[in-house]
């Protein structure tokens, strides 16, 4: 009489291959959040400083999150992102770097559109 048991392994490779099946066909490939077209600075010469100023753009948030002000440098430009978008393009030149300072309440929407129209 012999006291090995017996695994029947054909039911457990077809749990196997119905969980590999679910998870593969149940899988949703998410689209990226946020893909920009980003130009990064290449860092710094070994000389120094690099030569272009970054134009810094503030954001403030007014009460709820909404957008208050739009500022570059001291100037104040209202709430419109066409006037900043006109504000940039006038001041383009080769090497544009645009630094940006939001509040912390601002909505998300509100920065993106800001990135739109720079």
């Amino acid at each position: 009489m012999s006291d090995k048991v017996e695994q029947q392994m054909t039911p457990m490779i077809d749990i196997v291959f119905q969980l590999l099946t679910f998870f593969v066909m149940s899988f949703k490939i998410a689209s990226q959040e946020g893909d920009f077209n980003i130009k990064m600075p290449l860092g710094f010469s070994p000389g120094g400083v690099t030569e272009t100023q970054p134009i810094k753009v503030r954001l403030v948030a007014a009460k709820g999150g909404t957008l208050g002000e739009i500022r570059i440098g001291d100037r104040g430009l209202g709430t419109s992102f066409q006037a900043l978008q006109n504000e940039v393009a006038a001041m383009a030149g080769a090497d544009l770097e645009v630094e940006f300072d939001c509040d912390y309440d601002l909505h998300y929407n509100n920065v993106m559109n800001a990135i739109s129209a720079v």
